[in-house]
């Protein structure tokens, strides 16, 4: 109730497992319905979808309902997290993260190709190139979906913010892992090859 009257989207962090979990995904979806806040709720974590089992197509279609968007994170992802089942009933998964060394552990470096290629050795099916392609979407694509960025996409008259790889194809950036050539901000070069410009 507080969120509607302030008018703001939410992110909520789901991280009960199995049963409990998905009471607590299916629950928050319904209310979302029941307030008219479809499209402004956002799952983060939401473990209990590995465990979903047949459980799975209906939320999917509840969570469709709501327009829920969904984020998971590398360092926690479950090994059965339906990635490809979400992207399939019309639902937006991105990733993200914020750990950086901190307490709740010692790894990650915001680096979301790292990020993807530990995935990749995670989830089963994801090494193929169809499996990179969808880790691929998540970080860039379904990320600016979910953030609700306006002007994405790499086309004339949109924002200029852009990181440029070598790689031949979005799949071997993730498998290279390679530090981005340029990071370009407002079509300027703020960094080359991992150094920050001054």
């Amino acid at each position: 109730d507080v969120v509607v009257r302030g008018d703001v989207d939410l992110d909520v962090h789901v991280h009960e497992r199995d049963a409990t979990g998905m009471e607590t995904l299916e629950r928050l979806a319904e209310r979302a319905v029941e307030a008219g806040y479809e499209d402004r709720v956002t799952a983060s974590h939401a473990f209990a979808l590995a465990d979903a089992g047949d459980r799975l197509p209906a939320a999917l279609d509840r969570f469709r309902d709501a327009r829920l968007d969904l984020v998971t994170c590398y360092q926690s992802t479950p090994t059965g997290m339906p990635i490809r089942e979400c992207h399939g009933a019309g639902l937006t998964m991105a990733h993200g993260t914020d750990q950086f060394h901190d307490l709740w552990g010692a790894h990650g470096n915001l680096d979301p190709l790292e990020a993807m290629l530990v995935e990749s050795l995670k989830l089963d099916g994801y090494s193929t190139n169809r499996g990179l392609r969808t880790l691929w979407d998540l970080v860039t694509a379904h990320g600016a979906s979910v953030l609700d960025l306006e002007g994405y996409d790499v086309d004339p008259g949109t924002p200029a913010d852009l990181v440029v790889h070598s790689a031949s194809s979005p799949e071997w950036a993730i498998l290279e892992n390679d530090t981005p050539d340029y990071v370009i901000k407002n079509g300027s070069i703020v960094a080359e090859d991992g150094v920050v410009k001054r």
